[in-house]
């Protein structure tokens, strides 16, 4: 029988589950000093936390993350996930936490994002579960943080942008100062192939060297 691993869940519901997970953390040595150990934590003020620093950041993307579903996934009992990029920020632990996740894809082994890298082996996984955020945290958001998307419009690659691009692109930032957006930055994003270049520009698309550069 295959086990089903992805659960659909609203917020309301999945807070009343009360969830505990553990993960590697600093903690005082009984004898004195720091030590690493895996801490218990409810998931329920792992997501009060994601929630909040979305809501705080003020950002385009992170609104848009506001309305897609939270994904957690539960480790099996007695095990925690271990992935050798994964864990160069999470450490050890017991669950694994992705946001902006539109759609899960299935592999053989793995459930995975294509959006950033976010992956579980399905062996080692409980249950995986997508929470549908409350609306009213989108109703309480301020938009701080914005970015216009333009095709290229200047007649000139900067210095070092291959003439064969695929795709060009200008971004202009804005941040909220007094209840107005003013500009506070370009870049230029130029895709070849799989690779992606950004590069700050200014108001007539030259590249900006920071001072370092020779």
């Amino acid at each position: 029988m295959v086990k089903k691993l992805i659960t659909e869940i609203s917020e309301e519901d999945f807070r009343k589950l009360d969830l505990s997970v553990a993960r590697n953390e600093r903690v005082e040595h009984p004898n004195g000093g720091n030590c690493f150990g895996m801490v218990e934590r409810k998931v329920n003020d792992i997501l009060d936390e994601v929630i909040g620093k979305l809501i705080e950041s003020g950002s385009e993307e992170d609104l848009r993350f506001l309305s897609i579903p939270v994904t957690i996934a539960i480790h099996e009992d007695d095990g925690y996930y271990l992935d050798k990029f994964m864990n160069r920020f999470t450490g050890a632990q017991t669950y694994q936490l992705g946001v902006g996740i539109a759609h899960l894809y299935s592999t053989r082994d793995y459930y995975e994002a294509h959006e950033d890298y976010w992956r579980v082996r399905k062996d080692e996984t409980k249950v995986i579960y997508r929470i549908k955020l409350s609306s009213a945290y989108i109703d309480k958001f301020v938009l701080k943080h914005k970015t216009e998307v333009k095709d290229w419009p200047y007649d000139e690659l900067p210095e070092g942008v291959s003439p064969d691009y695929d795709d060009a692109k200008l971004e202009i930032h804005y941040d909220l100062v007094n209840d107005e957006f003013v500009e506070v930055g370009r870049t230029g994003v130029f895709t070849c192939g799989v690779i992606k270049s950004i590069m700050p520009v200014d108001k007539e698309g030259h590249r900006i060297k920071p001072d370092w550069y020779n």
